[in-house]
């Protein structure tokens, strides 16, 4: 929790809450608790959505959009994320964690040799099939629904990108029955299905134990807020869209900020460094500023800003 993250000042209207989700608390759940205090603290309604969902059982960064900031949520849920987990070796379940069913058991437990080499094996591109209990979309119902009804979800293999993959031998958690790793990956990585994969390498079956995201993009768990800091008296500050965008940043005078605001491509030229520019042209997006706060979201092209979407 950080210590100046809390103040009796009412928040912005537009910006970033990083929740530290316990575990046993939905997505949902988060997101009901903050806007109940934001109500109860008389504050306007606004719109209000998270970025990535985590599973009820899963605990750690959940990055709250407030406002203007919603539109941005697909830019944070693209971000690079770490996770920490363990996977509890000998019993698969029909959830690929410790709240499912047991579908399957092993006797047999990897050592600590084969554990050392199986990172390197996961890293890079892959095809990964999500687990059945999953949020995803199959003919117009969530996997998971269709799983507690007792049919299979016809899912399809995703591709996914793991960065780094690493055994955390120093952890108490790493031990014959289980094993601690920290993983760092690419969108739409499922941690459930890694696990489940991981031990099926090693010739055994497991599930996910503990799970814990660390962070989100810029959404990291040293400036995370807990649960009970979110209380009618003492929301925390909502963090500016700018300070946690993934983004480069390009600035417009007035003149050129009220032609993006009707929707009008600017010439940006002067305002765009040669360093810079080099970002931009490696970034899906640009985020234009404009007499310091967020504008619009756009895109470079032949040295003009295009606006895409609205901020302000």
């Amino acid at each position: 929790m950080m210590a100046d993250g809390a103040s009796n000042a009412l928040p912005a209207q537009d910006g970033f809450y990083n929740l530290d989700k316990p575990a046993g608390v939905s997505s949902m759940d988060a997101l009901r608790h903050i806007k109940a205090a934001r109500r109860e603290a008389g504050l306007p309604r606004r719109r209000i959505g998270h970025a990535g969902t985590l599973d009820p059982l899963a605990g750690g960064v959940l990055p709250i959009a407030v406002g203007a900031a919603t539109k941005t949520l697909s830019l944070i849920q693209a971000a690079e994320k770490t996770y920490y987990f363990t996977i509890v070796w000998g019993t698969a379940t029909s959830t690929d964690d410790a709240e499912g069913d047991i579908v399957a058991r092993s006797s047999k437990r990897p050592s600590r040799r084969a554990l050392r080499t199986l990172g390197r094996r996961f890293c890079g591109v892959q095809e990964q099939m999500p687990p059945a209990f999953s949020a995803l979309h199959v003919n117009g119902r969530r996997a998971y629904q269709l799983a507690r009804a007792g049919e299979k979800p016809a899912l399809a293999a995703r591709r996914v990108e793991i960065f780094a993959l690493d055994l955390l031998e120093g952890e108490q958690a790493t031990n014959d029955t289980q094993a601690a790793w920290r993983v760092r990956c690419g969108k739409g990585t499922y941690v459930r299905a890694l696990a489940r994969d991981m031990a099926a390498a090693l010739g055994t079956c497991g599930h996910v134990g503990a799970l814990r995201r660390e962070r989100v993009g810029a959404f990291t768990l040293d400036w995370a807020h807990d649960w009970t800091d979110f209380a009618p008296s003492s929301l925390p500050q909502l963090r500016p869209m700018e300070e946690v965008l993934p983004l480069p940043q390009v600035q417009l005078p007035p003149p050129l900020a009220r032609a993006v605001r009707h929707g009008q491509a600017v010439p940006v030229t002067e305002q765009v460094t040669e360093q810079a520019a080099e970002q931009h042209a490696a970034a899906p997006m640009v985020l234009a500023m404009a007499e310091g706060a967020p504008l619009a979201l756009g895109r470079l092209r032949k040295g003009r800003f295009v606006p895409q979407r609205l901020l302000s």
